[in-house]
């Protein structure tokens, strides 16, 4: 049987809804099942939370070559801090594969 929140005009309002047609996923239901499968694949869930993916998200595409204002606007950030917060947790491994990428002339 489908949920119920997830028929109707606004079905398509939330990402996760709960089992049970419980309500949507709240932050903390998240990032306790993001804890869980940490702990399942073996991580410290010490070291993982929901907002940890915030940081992959920016590495991820600031290695792709999404400029830092394309960034900033799809999440809504108006300061760079902000973007060279999120970024900063690999910005050293970007920079060597950025060099690498120039072969053998450095």
């Amino acid at each position: 049987m489908p949920h119920t929140r997830a028929q109707g005009p606004n079905a398509d309002d939330w990402l996760w809804l709960g089992t049970g047609n419980r309500s949507r996923l709240l932050y903390a239901g998240l990032n306790r099942m993001v804890k869980r499968r940490a702990e399942q694949a073996g991580y410290d869930s010490n070291h993982v939370s929901a907002h940890s993916y915030c940081h992959t998200w920016a590495d991820d595409l600031k290695a792709a070559g999404v400029s830092g204002e394309h960034i900033m606007a799809v999440r809504g950030w108006k300061s760079p801090a902000m973007l060279r917060r999120y970024g900063a947790d690999m910005a050293s491994q970007r920079a060597i594969e950025a060099v690498h990428a120039l072969g053998d002339r450095y």
